[in-house]
């Protein structure tokens, strides 16, 4: 997270140039204790130094397991002091422009510049020390360092968001087939059926079911088709929605308006008469089953289920007519996988005799494991050609001797070689909860609200978070989950145990906190809140969060009146899911520093200082009853000062200011 605080920083600095210019061509202020070509000339310095530690953080450091590589304590030591000193700078320099912002006169405004110039003074010498320690560190391993740059993780590639990544499958050919004939032939039994997969974690239950839902054949055999996922957390109500969702043309938010009885009273309408075809993935309770199943009718028109799980006694207890097992692959099945993902065309034979090498070795260690086997090959293909970089890698996977652990030893390897830029982003999907849809929409203008997004000339923030998004599932980190009629990437998610590694590894380095009953004493300590229980409680939220999610439904909220007090420095606040009772509560006006908004409202806002939020970059507003219209600010977007309920309209603050 060091360098997502650099480059939040210079983000920072690029606001300030523009205040301080914007403030020099003010006659009405007057700063009597601030040369104004000066504070020009500190942000121009700070400026410097940002850039020199973005470029030394964005080397790759070695993996842990280099032992030639000298003084790798050192390197920790100081990339840890980076990240306190630039933690530090980040939340009194946006601390004292807050005060700016919110300066009630001119005295006081002067008053609040002086004391940001002081800051700014501290912040510049601060990072002078670090600087003059990291010139010293690489003096004294300047041929180290050049060798892990010279062999380091290529740069981000570029990838289309259209691309159509392709679903790297080897050894269930025969698999697909025989399920689909199952699934097919209605002869054997026109009665609903259940199919199971069963498997460990990793195995390709998944990918598998993927496989047979998107088969041409089963597309055209059945009249509806859905998928949901249940997991170990997935209420069992979600997972009707889910369905639901996948039948209906309404939104999520909009299907959970209605009371349990309901969702499974019109879920069993819908698939009356008709030859539905569901897929649970991940099945791991039956209670969730007996509360899914009574919504399928029981057609004789040769309707099926098909159900993925770990566990053999729930594949039982649904009535499975047959239940598949994945198992580990062959050496040879291994092989192809590996090719298929470590090279670019996907041949054995376009790797060189010294990689070939290595690689069977590397594939001997993967346990036959596909999630493994494919995650590793898409490293190596994001790798420059060095086989010193394999090599390290055969040793690291070569250290577990546990096919169990053996998932989060890849996991950790992954995470190690992702680029800088690229490792908050793939962090970030843990603020949202297990088996979550993320809509691409949305995960992008939440990066680059979180300052996520290094600029690039002739490309606009959105595109290159983009890239960013395509760069991560090139690795298979993440997961494509629906695709628009023009093969546009609409939504992703994360595999379950690659969400818990996120939740881990964030927790680890104390950016994030899942909010549980229990656990709300320490949400203070960190940088993004995500509040997942059906409590409402964030007054321990201080000046180190930047991020404050809500995920849990049908919590009404009237009153806001301490709940921000302390949450100067908040950037992003999502209250999407929250019924909110009287418009938008005043208290969100004085967090200067929002950036990203996002509330579900009745009543009006018209009288709301929307002016005021002066780094707003999304406003997402939606009312939460068809009994109220939202009232919105008059302007020639919205036509008028009403909108329906239930629309929404995602506009920039100075859109509202038109």
């Amino acid at each position: 997270m060091d360098c997502v605080v650099v480059s939040s920083l210079l983000g920072i600095v690029d606001q300030l140039q523009l205040l301080l210019l914007h403030n020099k061509n003010n006659p009405c202020l007057i700063l009597p204790e601030i040369d104004l070509d000066d504070a020009q000339i500190i942000l121009s310095t700070l400026k410097d130094k940002l850039h020199f530690l973005h470029a030394y953080l964005h080397k790759p450091n070695p993996i842990p397991i280099s032992s030639n590589y000298p003084d790798l304590q050192a390197v920790e030591r100081l990339n840890e002091e980076i990240r306190d000193v630039a933690k530090k700078a980040e939340d009194e320099i946006e601390s004292k422009l807050g005060d700016v912002y919110l300066a009630a006169n001119q005295q006081v405004m002067a008053a609040a510049y002086e004391d940001l110039h002081r800051c700014l003074q501290k912040v510049v010498k601060d990072f002078e020390c670090i600087e003059v320690r990291i010139r010293d560190l690489q003096t004294r391993h300047t041929a180290s360092i050049q060798r892990y740059v010279r062999d380091g993780v290529s740069s981000s590639s570029k990838y289309d968001l259209e691309h159509d990544f392709e679903n790297t499958t080897i050894g269930i050919e025969g698999d697909v087939e025989e399920i689909k004939g199952m699934l097919i032939q209605t002869s054997s039994s026109t009665q609903l059926q259940v199919v199971s997969i069963l498997g460990d974690r990793g195995t390709g239950k998944t990918t598998l079911a993927e496989k047979v839902y998107g088969d041409p054949s089963i597309m055209s055999h059945f009249d509806i088709q859905a998928w949901t996922v249940e997991g170990e957390v997935q209420s069992k109500r979600n997972v009707v929605i889910d369905i639901l969702s996948c039948i209906v043309s309404l939104s999520k938010e909009e299907i959970s308006k209605q009371d349990d009885e309901q969702l499974a009273e019109q879920l069993r309408k819908l698939l009356m008469g008709q030859r539905y075809f569901i897929v649970i993935d991940d099945l791991w309770t039956t209670e969730a089953w007996d509360y899914i199943c009574t919504s399928f009718p029981r057609n004789s028109d040769g309707s099926r289920v098909l159900i993925t799980t770990r566990l053999l006694q729930t594949a039982e207890y649904t009535g499975s007519m047959c239940i598949y097992r994945t198992c580990s692959l062959n050496s040879e099945e291994s092989w192809k996988l590996f090719c298929k993902t470590a090279t670019s065309n996907g041949k054995c034979s376009s790797l060189p005799p010294e990689f070939e090498i290595i690689g069977r070795c590397i594939v001997e260690k993967c346990w036959g494991i596909p999630l493994v086997i494919v995650l590793i090959g898409a490293l190596l293909a994001t790798l420059n050609n060095s086989p010193r970089q394999w090599e390290d890698i055969l040793f690291i996977i070569s250290s577990c001797e546990d096919r169990f652990e053996i998932l989060y030893y890849i996991f950790e390897v992954c995470y190690h070689y992702l680029p800088t830029h690229l490792k908050p982003c793939f962090l970030y999907f843990q603020v949202f909860p297990e088996n979550t849809e993320i809509h691409v929409k949305k995960l992008i203008k939440l990066w680059v609200a979180e300052g996520f997004v290094n600029p690039e000339m002739n490309k606009s923030l959105e595109e290159i978070a983009k890239d960013y998004l395509c760069d991560l599932i090139n690795r298979r980190l993440v997961h494509i989950h629906k695709r628009s009629l023009d093969r546009k990437i609409k939504s992703c998610m994360l595999h379950g145990i690659l969400h818990n590694f996120c939740v881990k590894k964030a927790i680890e380095e104390d950016i994030m906190m899942v909010s549980m009953m229990e656990d709300n004493k320490y949400l203070e300590e960190r940088r993004w809140v995500s509040h997942q229980d059906s409590c409402w409680s964030i007054t321990n939220s201080s000046l180190k969060t930047r991020s404050l999610f809500y995920f849990k439904e049908n919590l009404y909220l009237a009153k806001c009146s301490a709940i921000f007090l302390s949450l100067k420095l908040l950037r992003v606040l999502d209250l999407s899911l929250i019924k909110y009772w009287h418009g938008m509560p005043s208290e969100i006006m004085n967090l200067v520093h929002l950036r990203y908004l996002a509330l579900t409202t009745i009543g009006s806002i018209c009288n709301s200082q929307l002016f005021m939020l002066q780094s707003l970059q999304t406003l997402i507003l939606s009312a939460w009853t068809k009994e109220y219209q939202l009232q919105l600010p008059t302007c020639k977007l919205f036509h008028g000062s009403k909108l329906p309920a239930g629309t929404q309209e995602q506009q920039t603050l100075q859109e509202f200011q038109t």
